[in-house]
């Protein structure tokens, strides 16, 4: 098999994303969050208001913590068909946005449903495994050629 067939069977397969909580997303937003504890520590205001400022960063922490975790599952077709799978298994088709964007190693991919709702996503290298980033990569790349 040649480079260019094979090369060009990544357009041909239907690709399917069911991405896992990424640890570099985890250690950045923690990381994040923990100089925002540490600023509020140090910060010289009342007692009281400091605990206040930390409850309302660990809440928004954990919220963010959790929203790592809910991933729903992606299919790209052969045909650039892009569905997300909702909560209850239902499978609905988007459409891809023209502000998504595709770096080394980051993925940023935002999909409008046909009800307006907006679905952002960023995907890190190790949130996907590494043949399936690389298709992902080299589909949008592709797609951002002919559409930009």
């Amino acid at each position: 098999m040649s480079q260019s067939t094979r090369s060009f069977n990544i357009f041909e397969q239907t690709l399917n994303l069911s991405p896992k909580r990424s640890k570099q997303a985890v250690y950045s937003v923690s990381a994040a969050y923990s100089l925002a504890a540490c600023s509020v520590l140090i910060t010289p205001v009342l007692l009281w208001i400091k605990f206040l400022l930390l409850c309302v960063v660990a809440g928004l922490f954990f919220y963010a913590y959790h929203r790592l975790k809910k991933l729903p599952k992606l299919k790209l077709s052969a045909d650039n068909e892009w569905s997300i799978c909702s909560p209850a298994g239902q499978w609905s088709s988007v459409t891809l946005e023209p502000s998504t964007r595709c770096f080394a190693g980051l993925v940023l991919l935002v999909l409008r449903h046909s009800n307006g709702r907006v679905y952002r996503f960023f995907l890190l290298p190790d949130s996907l495994p590494k043949t399936t980033f690389r298709r992902l990569k080299v589909r949008l790349n592709t797609w951002q050629l002919f559409h930009s």
